[in-house]
């Protein structure tokens, strides 16, 4: 479990007396951390620079992360830079129907 914690920020935590849970986001990636687009895989320069997705934290071109979402759950309430993959996630999970988003939302295969 260590390991899979890795390049994760965990921003709050909750305890209970039956549950705790932790609030996490994805670690954002520093620009000496990549030297191209995660998606498109062009090199970074001066007319290309990284711009990091609010959502998954990795580095990637303008055209790459032209997107733009709001994150409530990790304190975003206004729209913030999202990469295409992220956005193609978020956008299809919030278009399922009401049961099928608490279903994957659960995480117990169960309804």
């Amino acid at each position: 479990m260590i390991e899979s914690m890795q390049n994760v920020v965990v921003q709050q935590v909750c305890v209970g007396t039956s549950f705790s849970a932790a609030l996490c986001s994805h670690r954002m990636m520093l620009e000496r951390e990549s030297d191209h687009c995660l998606l498109c895989k062009q090199e970074f320069k001066l007319s290309r620079r990284p711009k990091n997705c609010r959502n998954c934290g990795g580095l990637f071109c303008s055209s790459c992360s032209s997107n733009k979402l709001t994150l409530l759950r990790f304190g975003y309430t206004k729209p913030v830079r999202v990469c295409h993959i992220c956005h193609r996630q978020i956008v299809h999970f919030e278009h399922r129907p009401p049961s099928a988003n608490s279903h994957h939302a659960n995480g117990t295969g169960t309804a």
